[in-house]
């Protein structure tokens, strides 16, 4: 950092300091509703921001009430979350600023606090995700735009009600076989991969990307996408595996139809853990001895999302999660179902419950 440069950041902290915090910052209008028609939207504008901020848990409203270190835009969504039985959709959000030398983040909070989305790359001008369900029973939810490295930037928000009748529509096949178009988006250019695993949503068409680093780093990755495949986030409270090690093997990752997500991931071919979020993948609880068998590889996900309604009425409760993986002691040979011959299939019912 030059002399000048760090000059002025001890002039500007003197002077927040002296004349003490204020709202020139906030988000201009502070408040907006979105919904029910399908392409309503509201706009915002926020800043400048001089002093970045590095996490948004150091500036939650309560503490940051004049929007000095964040900026906090408050969104209404008009429809009942009963309203999403029959629809497919949500709130898509997005920021928006000049030049990608700075750079904002973005997250999203229900009306009690909890983290429902985020959106946070590097050397972009923009950040956006869609809030799945979005709905007036967590209105209004907390945009919190955090400055993560800026200099007096300012940013531009939106948020438009994303909605159409039924499920999410099937991937379009064109005719004389599948076309693959060239590679359009990186997925992550810091951490790096091997074997990923795709997953398409059936029921919100959000993409999943999974993928061990490697068993020496015991490090496995899991990135999203909602809006089509344009930008994935990592899925990980601290940008790195999304729950505890050991692992860095084969990975998989796969969703039911009551929006909770299942990740499986190798122990240095020992055992498989299983994991389950019940929240998009933004929190992780895990099971380190799932499947306890020594000398197994590469592990696959199924789940059948049931119709036992002798049980109740359709959802978690008559789900079944099915865990496949190859003996990694026997010939690739020795059978064709699977890259490595001899498969186990286990089947585990299990009842979660949405948060």
């Amino acid at each position: 950092m030059n002399l000048s440069t760090r000059a002025a950041g001890v002039a500007i902290l003197g002077a927040l300091l002296f004349f003490g915090p204020t709202s020139t910052n906030a988000a201009t209008p502070p408040v907006g509703s979105i919904g029910p028609t399908p392409g309503s939207s509201a706009t915002w504008s926020g800043g400048p921001y001089v002093v970045p901020t590095p996490v948004p848990d150091v500036c939650p409203p309560a503490s940051d009430s004049t929007n000095v270190r964040c900026d906090h835009f408050q969104l209404t969504v008009n429809v009942p979350s009963s309203y999403w039985a029959t629809h497919t959709g949500g709130a898509d959000i997005q920021i928006t600023w000049g030049s990608s030398d700075d750079d904002f983040d973005l997250y999203v909070y229900d009306n009690t606090g909890n983290l429902v989305g985020q959106s946070a790359s590097g050397g972009t001008t923009s950040e956006r995700f869609l809030l799945q369900n979005a709905n007036s029973d967590q209105s209004p939810y907390e945009v919190r735009v955090v400055p993560f490295l800026t200099a007096a930037a300012t940013y531009n928000g939106s948020a438009t009600f994303v909605s159409q009748a039924g499920g999410a529509p099937n991937p379009p096949r064109g005719t004389g076989g599948l076309v693959f178009s060239p590679p359009a988006t990186v997925v992550d250019g810091q951490r790096t991969e091997g074997e990923p695993i795709n997953w398409l949503d059936p029921i919100d068409g959000s993409y999943w990307e999974s993928g061990p680093w490697g068993i020496t780093t015991q490090q496995s990755f899991i990135h999203r996408s909602t809006d089509g495949g344009n930008q994935f986030n990592i899925d990980s409270p601290i940008g790195t595996r999304p729950d505890a090690g050991p692992g860095g093997g084969d990975t998989d990752i796969i969703t039911d139809d009551q929006g909770n997500a299942y990740f499986t991931d190798l122990e240095s071919l020992i055992e498989l853990d299983c994991a389950v979020s019940n929240d998009h993948g933004n929190t992780w609880r895990r099971n380190s001895f799932c499947v306890q068998t020594t000398g197994v590889d590469r592990q696959w996900y199924t789940v059948d999302n049931g119709s036992d309604h002798s049980i109740g009425t359709a959802g978690a409760d008559d789900n079944t999660v099915f865990s496949t993986r190859c003996r990694a002691s026997l010939a690739a040979a020795s059978f064709a179902s699977t890259p490595c011959g001899e498969t186990s299939t286990s089947r585990a019912r299990r009842t979660t419950t949405s948060s």
